[in-house]
């Protein structure tokens, strides 16, 4: 008897010591963060986790785990790493500057397929470069030291994704841990799809199977189970029938609603109260974290009755350190390209610029956001795998190449009633180099113009080099200021048309500049009256202006924004000598005869801005300065307008601010920009402009542009208002002053949309 009963103790006890734990997360989008404060608990707890298998969020967070991040440390990667892993820290700063081209009015860009017919629909809303990348360093060295097979991660681990054209889901076993945790959170439409040597076009798991217990029991077979459901039951009918829980039904409808009913008989069901927290909102995911953790704790006492088991922490973050190993610098072998032809392959090679030695992770990260800049890729997803042989990494790119057509459409309104609506058509093809076309076309009333571009960038390693041949048709319809607060006057009292063709060559000056030199073929041509006091039949004077320049300009952007940043810098300094014919045909208010001009100058240009931002309060200063050698023109309007002029704010372009004009000025400006909150900005701006010339105000007699250094030879604008940042550009209203003879005016300004402008020829 008494050895019978030592024989049940010996199998009891045995059976406590090897009890396995398995741990099941579903997917949830933002809701998902909660799945860090569960292990928090567990681990604070000592309660065993011996398995994990996660679909879409859960597998983000319990692959994070299993690669041997603490819960602490996940905490610290959620907040500090979600604005580049959702792609909106990605900024001017982590990629080339020189690949960007003119600054159009665009807010939305279609790719077209015509594969399988015309597809307008966007493969993916949210760029996938930063998560990519921060999986692969976050993971590499675990998928190394469990040489592959998830079984011998930290913590044994399945992720769930799905294909959507066999319909099934996919348990990801072995193989590389970051491809396995991106496949699984691949939600349509939000990420781009994956693929690699072994599968293709892989999608979010929760299609299929949003809480996989099945893979926990088929794979894994614990002795007791922990599911976590982050997104509770479906909604009710009535819930569905209120706005805000719609997006949430359809999130519901696309996945399986009774898997999270499916768990064993041993096992405990937490499911977390996220209150109306959205699956799309990760702006605070201590929230969901703590609500994660609370919920953990409530049910601790009912898992301690059916785990018995112990965990010590100390031996557990040994384990964790052994098992952990910094990913700063790795040896770089051999770079497999997949989902690429050759001549693709080849291009890519060359813009990474990746060397066959010792790299840091930082240089590979500004290798790779080059891709990410090219925009001939729709993306990159960058598996490193260990050769135990030669003791360095094989990188394998596995590439989804951009669709080769393409449309933009832009536009912004403006106070009074003034528009602009901008479309545009793209092509790109990658062969041996980036071949890209261009049509752009906008249409408002300020101004109207064709855009012809195309260009073509060499791979040249090191030191890449585009060429580029450039054609603009424009013609600009400028407003006088008035008297009134908001502008009414339709009949445009200067008119510019203009005709470019510009052939330019241009290379990179380190990530953020660029050097353009070039050659201008312009033809300009401004239509005005000489005077203010004029009829409606009253004929206006033409001033042509024939000819060519070559220039050469730098230019350095770090700004975080097209229109109010607040971070980063920008410089630009133009150099131009310029060789023209002008041609002068008065109207009936000129005394002024008929003439013909050669001229021949030099001019230079200069715009600076930088921004200091201090949590929500950011200061900003601005510098413009100019100089042109163009000798007075027939009359004093023509000689006038066809100097620089000083732009201080957005809607500046558009006016012809006669105080603004000068043969050359400096111009320093300061701003101030507060956030109210997450979209709204209270911003105000100051800028003084000293001219060094001024112009004799004849009529009859020929111009002259005198010298003048005095200080009271200034003008000044001073603008103050609210701004809100929306999908298609910033929403403002402003109160704009300005310092201009002959009405000092105090102008409203409101606009909606990206304020955009060609800058002039010369400029």
């Amino acid at each position: 008897m008494y050895k019978l009963l030592g024989i049940y103790l010996i199998f009891f006890f045995q059976g406590l010591y090897s009890q396995k734990v398995g741990l099941v997360l579903s997917g949830g989008g933002a809701l998902g963060m909660a799945h860090i404060g569960v292990l928090k608990a567990l681990e604070e707890h000592n309660i065993p986790i011996d398995y994990i298998t996660g679909t879409s969020a859960g597998a983000l967070v319990g692959g994070m785990y299993a690669a041997g991040f603490s819960p602490n440390e996940m905490v610290y990667l959620a907040i500090t790493q979600k604005n580049e892993w959702l792609g909106y820290g990605l900024t001017i700063k982590d990629r080339p500057y020189y690949k960007e081209s003119r600054n159009f009015g665009t807010f939305v860009k279609i790719p077209i397929s015509f594969k399988s017919g015309a597809s307008f629909i966007p493969d993916n809303l949210v760029s996938d470069y930063g998560i990519n990348l921060g999986l692969t360093q976050m993971t590499t060295t675990a998928s190394k030291r469990a040489k592959y097979n998830f079984d011998s991660l930290f913590v044994p681990f399945r992720a769930i994704a799905a294909d959507i054209f066999d319909k099934r889901i996919i348990p990801l076993r072995d193989g590389n841990l970051a491809f396995a945790i991106r496949a699984s959170i691949s939600v349509p439409l939000f990420f781009l799809p994956v693929s690699n040597r072994l599968y293709t076009n892989l999608i979010d798991g929760g299609i299929y199977d949003n809480f996989p217990v099945k893979t926990m029991i088929e794979d894994f077979n614990p002795d007791f189970i922990i599911g976590v459901h982050v997104g509770g039951p479906p909604p009710k009918r009535e819930e569905v029938l209120e706005k805000d829980k719609f997006f949430k039904q359809l999130l519901y409808q696309a996945m399986d609603q009774l898997q999270w009913q499916k768990l064993p008989e041993n096992s405990v069901y937490i499911s977390p109260d996220l209150q109306n927290l959205s699956v799309t909102d990760f702006s605070n995911p201590l929230f969901a974290i703590e609500r994660g953790y609370l919920a953990t704790v409530s049910c601790i006492d009912d898992i301690k009755s059916k785990v018995l088991r112990v965990v010590d922490s100390t031996e557990r973050a040994t384990k964790r350190k052994r098992f952990r190993e910094s990913f700063n610098y790795f040896v770089l072998d051999t770079i497999i390209f997949h989902g690429t032809s050759p001549a693709e392959a080849f291009y890519l090679k060359n813009i990474m610029m990746l060397p066959r030695d010792t790299i840091s992770f930082l240089n590979f990260r500004k290798s790779y956001y080059r891709v990410r800049t090219d925009g001939n890729f729709r993306g990159v997803f960058p598996e490193l795998f260990y050769n135990d042989s030669t003791q360095k990494y094989n990188l394998v790119l596995n590439v989804t190449p951009q669709r080769n057509f393409g449309l933009r459409f832009g536009g912004a309104f403006f106070s009074p009633t003034d528009h602009q609506i901008h479309f545009g058509a793209y092509f790109s093809k990658v062969y041996y180099a980036s071949w890209n076309a261009d049509l752009d076309i906008e249409r408002g009333s300020f101004t109207n113009f064709v855009n012809l571009r195309g260009r073509m960038d060499l791979p040249t390693g090191y030191f890449p080099i585009f060429f580029e041949l450039e054609s603009m048709l424009q013609t600009n319809k400028y407003q006088w200021i008035t008297k009134n607060l908001f502008s009414t006057r339709n009949a445009s009292d200067l008119v510019f048309n203009s005709f470019e063709f510009m052939p330019k060559v241009g290379f990179p000056i380190k990530e953020n500049g660029r050097i353009f030199i070039g050659y201008n073929l312009f033809n300009l041509n401004y239509e005005y009256y000489p005077i203010r006091n004029f009829t409606a039949n009253d004929e206006l004077d033409n001033s042509s202006i024939s000819g060519n320049s070559v220039y050469a300009l730098l230019e350095k952007n770090t700004l975080d924004s097209k229109m109010y940043p607040t971070d980063g810098a920008y410089f630009y300094f133009s150099l131009r000598y310029n060789t023209a014919t002008e041609s002068y045909k008065p109207g009936n208010l000129s005394s002024v005869p008929r003439q013909e001009a050669r001229h021949h100058w030099f001019q230079s240009r200069l715009y600076y801005q930088s921004y200091f931002r201090m949590r929500n309060f950011m200061m900003g200063i601005s510098l413009q300065a100019a100089f042109s050698g163009l000798k007075p023109l027939a009359n004093y309007r023509s000689t006038l307008i066809s100097s620089p002029r000083f732009l201080p704010f957005q809607e500046s372009p558009i006016l012809d601010l006669q105080k603004f004009y000068s043969k050359a000025f400096i111009a320093p400006g300061l701003v101030l920009n507060f956030d109210l909150n997450k979209k709204w900005n209270l911003r105000a701006e100051a800028h003084w402009m000293q001219s060094f010339y001024n112009i004799n105000q004849s009529i009859a007699d020929k111009p002259q542009w005198v010298f003048y250094p005095k200080w009271d030879n200034k003008a000044y604008a001073l603008t103050g208002g609210f701004y809100y940042e929306t999908a298609i550009g910033p929403l403002g209203i402003f109160a704009n002053y300005y310092d201009n003879e002959p009405y000092p005016n105090l102008r409203v300004f409101l606009h909606l949309g990206l304020l955009l402008f060609n800058r002039h020829p010369w400029d």
